[in-house]
């Protein structure tokens, strides 16, 4: 596996090594933008774009990943409204209709904005430029995950997570595949 980039890991680290509890909302979406900005430094990085190309690329994949972001987290909602409604379906049957017609609407925007951004972005890119873009999200995301575990790790079990606060739920169904 390849080392972490310095400057990455090492703006991870401060960022993290507040307690999840004492940070308020804002701070939560500093750190979020920061994560994205670091993102995008190395997605640019990764597929070798210059000063010109990034210009172009670089504000096409943020306002994807801001959407799909968004998409996320409004069908994290429809989730788990939907795991509420299925606790009594017998009496929830056309609510869990329509919140599942909700979720299909949303997977069905997310992939057209998908396809918009590939249409917009790809075009811009080399075809080896394309493969790696396809590996990269994977792969930085992997990274976050394992380096966020050893955080926690090395600050010990009670402050991994705040006492009151549960993991999010992973939905591993998803339309799209995605």
């Amino acid at each position: 596996m390849r080392k972490m980039a310095i400057v990455p890991g090492l703006l991870i680290l401060s960022l993290t090594a507040a307690p999840a509890a004492a940070l308020q909302e804002r701070e939560r979406q500093d750190l979020r933008q920061q994560i994205r900005d670091v993102k995008s430094w190395e997605l640019v990085r990764e597929l070798g774009l210059d000063s010109q190309a990034a210009r172009e690329f670089v504000p096409l994949y943020e306002d994807y990943d801001r959407a799909r972001t968004r998409h996320r987290q409004e069908r994290r909602g429809l989730e788990q409204a939907l795991e509420v409604l299925v606790k009594d379906s017998s009496r929830n049957g056309d609510q869990i209709r329509s919140v599942m017609a909700d979720m299909r609407r949303l997977d069905e925007r997310l992939q057209a904005e998908e396809g918009a951004f590939r249409r917009q972005a790809f075009p811009l890119l080399s075809l080896e430029q394309q493969a790696r873009f396809e590996l990269f999200e994977k792969r930085f995301n992997a990274r976050l995950r394992e380096m966020i575990k050893d955080i926690r790790e090395e600050r010990g079990p009670d402050t991994a997570r705040p006492k009151d606060s549960k993991p999010k739920s992973r939905s591993h169904g998803r339309a799209g595949g995605r």
